[in-house]
Order: structure tokens, then sequence, then C-alpha cells
């Protein structure tokens, strides 16, 4: 047996019963030459798919389980200045970890991942859990940037929007404190490609007149997922 398109399947040798011989005209009966020809035409068609569209197509369907990185507060990245804090949160059933956006203060987390090779990204998609506070009808001021860097390129290079510094729904006008709430933004033709090392920078504005969430802002995980149009 063949497994397609790593191997292919080899036909046993096939010959008609004693007596029949192979005529062209017949229509009614099937003959081993029919067979053997059919056959020889899928294996034919097998070779030139495998040769002209494995690396270009077959890799990059196969690496799809691969786009979607969901950062948990264990990977955050903080500078020394200006983060936010990891903290585990203790409830009475379960137990998590946090990173918290003190309420009037600038706060920052970073984190990052490569782009899989044979992949072509058409958008980022950035998906945000936060559990949230007591204050309802709230607006959340900030903002998720990133930046791509090659092999034998600058790492530390400046950050381009996924969504600019802006107030943005947080919760609803019914919420009850520590409820789930989560939000998404997509950025199209992030001028990407596979390989690439990609930093994200979260940014909370927790001091801009916009921010009425009023106390510290809980984010559960940080999700990416680089979409592609293949």
């Amino acid at each position: 047996m063949g497994f397609w398109p790593d191997s292919f399947y080899e036909a046993r040798t096939r010959a008609n019963r004693p007596g029949v011989v192979f005529d062209d005209t017949d229509s009614v009966r099937l003959y081993a030459e029919d067979i053997d020809a059919i056959e020889s035409e899928l294996y034919g068609i097998e070779a030139y798919l495998v040769a002209t569209f494995l690396n270009v197509v077959t890799d990059k369907v196969k690496n799809r389980e691969f786009d979607r990185f969901q950062f948990s507060p264990n990977e955050a990245v903080l500078a020394a200045t200006g983060a936010a804090v990891v903290n585990t949160t203790t409830g009475s059933y379960a137990v998590f970890k946090t990173i918290d956006f003190e309420d009037a203060q600038t706060r920052t987390v970073h984190f990052s991942c490569r782009v899989p090779r044979g992949f072509i990204v058409s958008s980022i998609t950035v998906k945000i859990d936060y559990i949230l506070g007591a204050t309802t009808n709230a607006y959340i001021n900030d903002a998720i940037a990133f930046k791509a860097t090659k092999d034998n390129e600058a790492i530390d290079i400046s950050y381009s929007e996924i969504t600019a510094q802006a107030d943005r729904v947080f919760g609803s006008a019914t919420h009850s404190a520590g409820d789930l709430f989560h939000a998404t933004y997509q950025k199209s033709n992030p001028a990407i490609e596979e390989g690439d090392l990609i930093f994200f920078r979260y940014r909370r504005y927790g001091g801009n007149a916009g921010d009425t969430v009023g106390e510290t802002v809980k984010m559960l995980n940080f999700c990416v997922e680089f979409n592609s149009n293949i």
C-alpha cells in the first residue's frame, strides 16, 4: 500500500484469464490492460502533483495546525520599568494566573514567536481573555503592536500597529465582577513572512481620560493567529 504523497501504491501484476485475448473494440468486458492503463495514468497524475505542488501547497496545509499561538501569563516578557505584573488569583474553585495592568498607569507586556515555515500570512488576529472587575459600561484605553525580524536583521526595531491607541468597550452594562470577557482584533496584510520572528506589545494607558475601568485590568491569556489565504 502507498500513503500518498509520501509514497505511491505499486500495482500488482495482472493477467487476463487463460484464453482471453485483449480486444480494444470490446465495450462489454474489462481486461487487465484496461486496469493497467488506468493505474498508469493515476500514478502519473500523483507524481506530477507531488513534483509540482508538494512544497508549495501541501506543506502549507500541513502547517495550518501551527498557525495559532496562545500565551499564558507565564510566557509574558516584562520590562524592568513600566511593566504589567503577573499575579496568582485563588478563587473558591479555581486558581489561575493573570497579567495585571494597574489603573491610572501605563503598563506594558511583550510576547514573541516565529511564523511557521511554509506559511503565507494574510492577516494577524489577536484574541485576549480578561477577567472583568465590578465597573460596568466601561472603556479601556489600549493598543496592540507588532514587529517582524528576519534572520540576520536587527531585533531592536520600532513597532507597527495592529490596533492604534483608542478607547474600546470593556465588559457590558450587566456583567458581574469575575466574569470572562473576550476581545478580538485583526490586522490585514501585515507584511510578515514565513520564518519571521514576531514581537507583540500590548499596552494599557490606564491614566488616559478615556479609560474608565477604574481598577486593575486582569488578562488571562493573549492568543495570536496567523491567518493564511491558502
